[in-house]
């Protein structure tokens, strides 16, 4: 008990003689307070430090504009906001960072605030738009990117082959038929398209998915020197409606001394990837 309640005691004067790193970036959830520390650190008023080394390093590098807190499916999260970078976004429940930008070129969250309305949460942005988040699997009237990156497979100073990278995804409980229309991106991340107006005002488009039944695919990039570059896309299929016995394999994907994956899903569809995959090196 005396170790315990010392413990605390620190952390409560850790906290306390932390200074608030700038204007906006400071939220509540609950009866408790997260905010970004002049240390360029992130906090939780009674628990001490959040923040992991890749979102310190963000704070360093770049300056946070706002803070807030939504809730979604029994989660808890709390943003912080870059204006030059995607933002990181907290998981009270679970305790895991991840990051969120908007567009196809993932370049930052537009959102800036929140409230809670009724059962659901609405945020504004940088536009003086209104809008509510939802359980979709689109990104305003664009598609979703949804990226997971591996920790770097290192086997000490040798080098190793990758025969097989099997992932473990839930399957077959999706139904993609309608068609898809894909447009080039302005390098800020949002879709280069007017729906109506002058001449000027049009999509160059890239693909069409026609209409109908069709797999769901997922996307590998290969890094071989710690996350800096990337080698891809391998694309593969994740199988159709009810096709729960697909299996997603990429063989034969070369030697190197460490290497980190990344898939990426742009599909308009609630597909589970899961944290686990089997590796078969040598």
């Amino acid at each position: 008990p005396d170790a315990a309640t010392s413990a605390q005691r620190f952390v409560y004067a850790d906290i306390t003689n932390t200074g608030l790193k700038g204007f906006n970036l400071l939220t509540r959830f609950d009866d408790a307070l997260f905010f970004v520390g002049n240390d360029n650190r992130a906090y939780i008023f009674g628990q001490g430090v959040v923040s992991t080394t890749s979102v310190e390093t963000s704070l360093a590098q770049s300056a946070p504009t706002h803070c807030f807190y939504y809730e979604d499916e029994g989660h808890k999260f709390c943003v912080i906001r870059f204006s030059d970078r995607p933002a990181w976004v907290y998981d009270i429940t679970t305790g895991m960072w991840h990051e969120r930008a908007e567009g196809g070129g993932q370049i930052r969250w537009r959102a800036t605030c929140s409230l809670r309305n009724g059962s659901g949460w609405l945020v504004g942005n940088t536009d003086g738009e209104v809008l509510q988040l939802s359980r979709t699997n689109q990104d305003l009237n664009g598609p979703l990117y949804r990226e997971a990156i591996s920790r770097p497979i290192y086997l000490g100073d040798r080098k190793f082959s990758i025969s097989k990278l099997e992932l473990l995804a839930r399957m077959g409980d999706h139904s993609l038929t309608d068609a898809i229309t894909f447009v080039l991106q302005a390098e800020d991340g949002f879709a280069l398209l007017a729906e109506t107006g002058s001449p000027d005002d049009f999509a160059l488009l890239a693909e069409t998915v026609p209409a109908g039944p069709r797999d769901a695919t997922i996307d590998l990039y290969v890094s071989r020197d710690g996350g800096r570059t990337w080698v891809g896309p391998k694309t593969r299929s994740m199988g159709r409606n009810a096709d729960y016995s697909k299996r997603v394999i990429w063989r034969a994907l070369g030697q190197a001394q460490q290497l980190a994956f990344k898939f990426d899903i742009q599909e308009p569809a609630d597909i589970t990837l899961y944290a686990d995959g089997y590796v078969t090196a040598s």
